[in-house]
């Protein structure tokens, strides 16, 4: 029906043999109004947007020819250019962060500001302000990175006001949502500012935090950015996928069953006098236990689990805890991100709606002015001043056929109105 609407809308203007020459009209059409506004009723919007198979079956023809256009006026420079924007701003992240482990080495064998306890090494009391007062050889170079890092984290966040400023809270909130990665980046930047006050205040602990934050929130914008290449598009929206649907599914499950197996754990540890010192103190601290617990070796604590008084009860839930949690749910969680894997890789668009989106994500970061000034790239102003885009296409079987019809029908018309034409001069 789309399809049919479309071709009820085109205008033909000429055929040359099998090629013919046409326009569509761009209202309701496209994404762009007349004042440069985002409409978000227009139907490349609509279909674009659309989460069912029907939607991607719309994805063809007209509709990619103007995506393209789109991208090749104008979206492609600005999305490359925000790649490598970005690019620069991870690697110099990416060093810094190397360039901070190099000082606390530094400060662990030549300053000797630090204090070993059982299971990590901090920075002692009395240089607590070593990040603030540098003393290592590299101090210059790395303060100087560090700057231009809070430069960056602050263009950005400038940047992303102003995205707020033009597409108002409505459409940028559905923005974010379709782009949840961009709203991890923001906490990221967010977290970098916030290094500043503890620096100046010496809280090195809390800096640390926010480095480590910062670092893993960053590398997230690169699923934000790999909807524009096809090659890794379609493992992108995947991997949105699988952790909205199946990994929120499996938290929920998995939560379950870990309060209600440390709980159990806690009565036979704590209870039955076992000689595991540091495990399962308390019901709270339990479920960070078991959680642990199930993620690295068994063996250890099965061998604690036997100087309980509870180890023969112990032993059943410490059967049942392997059979349902280590086998049974994580192989559930492997099953079903392997179903939606499926189920993605069969939908053969699927690349092309997270491209499209990409595109439309783009153009609505521009301002209005900028998307009427490049929409006259693509866009052609008829007589009438409709806005229209000019395609032109190699007609199908049908569409020849058709106009071969409409041709003989004029033709006979037109000779039908010759003759009548004629007899009346002879009478």
């Amino acid at each position: 029906m789309f399809q049919f609407i479309l071709e009820k809308l085109r205008h033909l203007w000429f055929i040359y043999a099998d090629i013919a020459c046409g326009s569509y009209p761009l209202a309701t059409i496209d994404t762009i109004n007349e004042d440069g506004t985002t409409d978000t009723t227009s139907a490349i919007y609509l279909v674009v947007n659309g989460e069912t198979e029907e939607h991607l079956e719309l994805l063809e023809g007209f509709v990619v020819d103007l995506l393209n256009k789109k991208w090749n006026s104008y979206i492609r420079l600005k999305f490359y250019f925000e790649m490598l924007f970005f690019t620069i701003y991870f690697g110099l992240s990416i060093a810094v962060l190397i360039m901070k482990r190099l000082y606390f080495d530094y400060l662990n064998t030549e300053a000797n500001c630090t204090d070993v306890t059982a299971n990590y090494t901090i920075l002692s009391e009395r240089c607590k302000c070593a990040y603030l007062e540098a003393t290592d050889s590299n101090r210059f170079i790395r303060l100087t990175i560090e700057i231009i890092l809070l430069i960056y984290s602050i263009l950005y966040l400038v940047k992303f006001c102003y995205e707020l400023y033009i597409q108002k809270i409505h459409l940028y909130t559905q923005t974010l949502l379709f782009n949840p990665s961009k709203v991890i980046f923001i906490l990221s930047l967010i977290s970098y500012l916030l290094i500043v006050p503890l620096r100046f205040t010496c809280n090195h602990v809390g800096e640390d935090y926010l480095v480590v934050i910062s670092i893993i929130f960053k590398s997230g914008y690169i699923l934000y950015l790999g909807r524009g290449f096809r090659v890794i598009t379609t493992f992108v929206y995947i991997i949105h996928r699988v952790i909205k649907t199946n990994f929120f599914r499996f938290v929920i499950i998995f939560i379950v069953f870990v309060i209600g197996f440390s709980q159990a754990f806690y009565v036979i540890y704590e209870f039955g006098q076992s000689s595991q010192i540091g495990l399962y103190d308390s019901p709270l601290e339990a479920i960070f236990d078991l959680f642990t617990m199930s993620l690295r070796d068994l063996g250890s604590a099965y061998v604690n689990l036997l100087s309980s008084d509870y180890n023969v009860i112990g032993r059943f839930f410490f059967l049942l805890l392997s059979i349902v949690v280590t086998l049974l749910l994580f192989n559930l969680l492997v099953a079903m991100m392997t179903h939606t894997y499926n189920l993605t890789t069969e939908l053969k668009r699927e690349w092309l709606r997270q491209w499209a989106k990409q595109v439309l994500t783009i153009e609505q970061n521009v301002s209005g002015k900028e998307r009427l000034k490049q929409q006259k790239k693509y866009a052609n102003t008829l007589n009438s001043g409709e806005k229209a885009f000019i395609v032109r296409w190699k007609m199908t079987d049908a569409e020849r056929e058709d106009m071969k019809f409409y041709k003989s029908f004029f033709q006979s018309k037109i000779i039908e109105n010759e003759n009548c034409n004629t007899v009346k001069e002879i009478n």
